[in-house]
């Protein structure tokens, strides 16, 4: 088993280690240092959504300026939000 030595500013190298790797030090009842990683946070799903504004035709129905979409295609996407709750 390989063993680490800290320098003079309480630094040690592991071998196996990524640089920017992130571990959890805590030691056990025997006083040993126990390091285990951690795992990255998720990224926040829809962090990359855009906002856009509804506006509504003269039917009072609804749509988005510059973008055209089928009846159909509308309906499927309410559908996928609603079920995705």
């Amino acid at each position: 088993m390989p063993t680490v030595t800290a320098d003079d500013r309480r630094h040690i190298v592991l071998p196996d280690a990524k640089p920017g790797e992130r571990f959890d030090l805590s030691k056990d009842s025997h006083g040993r240092i126990v390091l285990r990683p951690l795992r990255p946070e998720p990224a926040e799903v829809g962090s990359e959504a855009r906002v856009v504004s509804l506006k509504y035709d003269k039917r009072g129905m609804p749509y988005m300026p510059g973008i055209k979409m089928s009846r159909e295609r509308v309906a499927e996407l309410v559908r996928e939000g609603r079920d995705s709750r």
